[in-house]
């Protein structure tokens, strides 16, 4: 890491002072955008918010999950894994980052461990994850006991903070 952050550092001296400037600051952005997410999801409101929706979206899924065993249903299971309450916030976002997160979503697919994506258990006790779309969005899921994944919620930062009851960051 060490050798890698010098490398950087030598190739940001070759640059104009106002792009080190621009990238120092997209550098401290990242930085900062992914302890807010972190501060935002350890909240208790955030961690009781994600366990009722878990529970929703779990219930949801089983019942589906439940009709297909029995043949009532042939349908794509990819699109099971991600409840209506998903897509009506993924409706909601700018075109910009849908493509992103279904971009994001076809890489998860094929590598949960990508690092650009920062796969991660987000509730303290559940089975709740989270992976990156982008700079400002996350999107949330609750991993049944099969070990698919049901996403539930897509959105940014602040939408979250809303969701929860305006969770404060600043601490």
């Amino acid at each position: 890491m060490v050798e890698l952050l010098t490398k950087a550092f030598e190739a940001l001296k070759t640059l104009p002072p106002e792009d080190r400037e621009r990238i120092a600051y997209e550098i401290l952005e990242r930085v900062e955008d992914k302890s807010e997410w972190d501060r935002i999801i350890s909240s208790p409101a955030a961690q009781d918010w994600l366990a009722a929706e878990a529970k929703k979206a779990l219930k949801g899924y089983d019942k589906v999950r439940k009709n297909l065993s029995m043949g009532f249903m042939n349908i794509e299971h990819d699109n099971l894994m991600r409840k209506s309450a998903y897509w009506a916030h993924f409706d909601d976002l700018p075109a910009d980052v849908r493509q992103l997160a279904e971009n994001n979503y076809q890489l998860w697919k094929k590598n949960t461990n990508h690092p650009g994506l920062r796969f991660k258990q987000i509730h303290k006790t559940l089975p709740i994850f989270s992976f990156r779309v982008g700079m400002r969005h996350r999107t949330v899921g609750v991993e049944a006991d099969n070990g698919k994944i049901a996403w539930f919620w897509i959105g940014s930062f602040e939408h979250f903070r809303k969701a929860v009851g305006g969770v404060d960051t600043t601490k």
